[in-house]
């Protein structure tokens, strides 16, 4: 009995191994079957490479494009913008064919996916960092542009920025002149009273047309009051010129109340946001800001910004895109500060295996030497067209 056992003991272990080397061997077959379809797919992707060429009508060029008005952006299910004009130039010019895709939300990771070669090349509001240098490479700069801050207005009562510019401003000068003037008058009138026979008011009255208006009423009857009365004609004039300087200045100063950025000490301390693996947030924290990414892209950290204005000192974005946000969102307090963080180039990112870096640079050097560039941005920058002209 007992060897009866361990024989069936024996038939068990060879069968299970039986087994496990079957498994092995399926196993070993199918990752081997696997790696075949993986080399014959890649294969087949550099068999087409080298049939049809980059840029060929079965091998377009692989266009991330980010959602950034109005640089680039979709309109009846097309894509527009600025870049969209410009990088077609260059295309048309080449006879490249090109499909657009859409960019991820983050810079950074424009940069990785283009480096990976999810795509070919990347056109957008795109800047050069020593970072996004190890995925890619960076085309010629063809927008010279600069980081603007859209924010809320300090105060958007612009009666009360009136009245407190004239109050600091005008009243104490205003209330000097008038103490000279009503000075003047008196020696005036008790010079003049016998000849003239008239009262204080009639001398005020007399002195105030003079000042005002330059002409004598009554003519003085002895030289010291004809050198007063110069004199009021002359504190007429400053106090003239006065009242033209001061509403000038107070108009300036309405503007610098309404703005709560007029240098870089302004920035310290100040919440910003910005988009999500844009190289403005370095900027940002070199000078004192307390930058604040926002997962999404430009149209949605826009859009966040607008209905969350009052918790941010304002978004940080380039200057095309806070021109936009600001004309936008006007009616709602919302202003396009003057003061200007720093300036920026814009270039597009190329896979380092990208093939027609150099021809794209050309392209980009011709757009700026025959100005056909500042055609092409008039119509989304205005007068700011011609900073593609570097």
């Amino acid at each position: 009995m007992k060897k009866v056992l361990i024989l069936l003991t024996l038939i068990s272990n060879v069968v299970l191994a039986t087994s496990v080397s079957e498994a092995n061997i399926s196993s070993i077959l199918a990752s081997a079957s696997t790696l075949t379809t993986s080399e014959h797919s890649l294969s087949k992707q550099e068999n087409i490479t080298e049939k049809y060429p980059l840029g060929s009508e079965k091998n377009p060029i692989k266009v991330a494009v980010p959602p950034a008005e109005p640089f680039s952006y979709e309109k009846n299910g097309e894509y527009t913008g600025m870049v969209i004009d410009y990088w077609e130039k260059i295309a048309e010019k080449n006879n490249w064919h090109f499909v657009y895709l859409s960019a991820p939300d983050s810079y950074n990771q424009a940069a990785v996916e283009v480096g990976k070669g999810t795509y070919d090349i990347a056109i957008g509001n795109y800047s050069s960092t020593l970072w996004r240098s190890n995925w890619v490479n960076f085309s010629r700069p063809y927008l010279l542009s600069y980081i603007a801050i859209v924010t809320s207005s300090t105060n958007n009562n612009i009666f009360t920025n009136i009245i407190n510019v004239f109050t600091k401003s005008m009243l104490p000068i205003l209330a000097l002149v008038v103490f000279i003037f009503f000075i003047a008058s008196s020696v005036f009138w008790y010079l003049e009273k016998k000849k003239h026979k008239y009262d204080v008011s009639d001398s005020l009255f007399s002195t105030s047309i003079a000042m005002l208006s330059g002409n004598v009423i009554d003519n003085p009857s002895t030289n010291l009051n004809r050198f007063i009365f110069i004199c009021i004609l002359i504190a007429g004039i400053i106090l003239q010129a006065i009242v033209i300087a001061t509403i000038t200045e107070a108009t300036l100063a309405i503007e610098k109340i309404s703005d709560p950025y007029n240098n870089q000490f302004d920035l310290i301390g100040k919440k910003l946001l910005v988009e999500k693996g844009s190289s403005f947030r370095e900027v940002l924290s070199k000078k004192g800001a307390r930058p604040i990414e926002y997962p999404g892209n430009a149209e949605q950290t826009e859009a966040y910004f607008v209905d969350n204005k009052d918790n941010y000192g304002g978004y940080v974005t380039d200057h095309a895109l806070a021109y936009i946000t600001a004309n936008k969102s006007k009616h709602l307090g919302i202003m396009l500060s003057s003061y200007n963080i720093q300036y920026d180039e814009l270039v597009f990112f190329f896979n380092k295996r990208f093939p027609y870096a150099e021809k794209v640079n050309q392209g980009i050097l011709e757009l700026q030497d025959n100005e056909k560039c500042v055609e092409i941005f008039r119509p989304y920058l205005g007068n700011d067209s011609k900073l593609c002209i570097l």
